[in-house]
């Protein structure tokens, strides 16, 4: 098997589970890298009892099934999502939905209390956090809290 997760450093792992060491998981690991993707778990499995294929054709068999298999199946591109949790008063919250739209941000948990506030959820790309927290400030007119959230999607 090979497997390549995250990116940049991302983690990379193979095995190759009792054929000659080289033979198997490091081509498949090649396979997945060569074609550009991250979080991928490719296996390949080969049933004995047949040709003696020898090192070389050991690693362009594993190498070209996990190659083939790789461009055919479907791919799905993820995008990195934080979650933020927002405190602000009730009268800023058209200027929030608007600046989370506008980041094809999604807003969500809307709880109102007795104070004139209203706390929700905001999920947006993690690449564009840093913006739109600056714009939710200047929107509110710093009239506005984040409570940390640990779980990015």
């Amino acid at each position: 098997f090979g497997m390549c997760c995250g990116v940049n450093p991302g983690t990379e792992r193979s095995s190759d589970d009792g054929e000659p060491t080289g033979t198997a998981g490091s081509p498949i690991l090649n396979a997945i890298k060569g074609e550009n993707l991250s979080d991928t778990v490719c296996v390949v499995v080969r049933y004995s009892g047949g040709i003696k294929l020898g090192a070389g054709g050991l690693i362009r068999a594993y190498g070209g099934s996990a190659r083939l298999a790789l461009r055919v199946a479907p791919k799905e591109i993820l995008i990195p999502r934080t979650t933020l949790r927002l405190v602000t008063s009730s009268a800023n919250a058209g200027s929030v939905y608007d600046l989370v739209a506008k980041a094809n941000g999604e807003t969500g948990g809307e709880e109102y209390n007795a104070k004139g506030e209203v706390e929700m959820t905001v999920v947006c790309e993690t690449s564009l956090v840093d913006d739109l927290t600056a714009n939710l400030r200047d929107a509110t007119r710093g009239q506005i809290t984040f409570i940390e959230e640990d779980n990015n999607e």
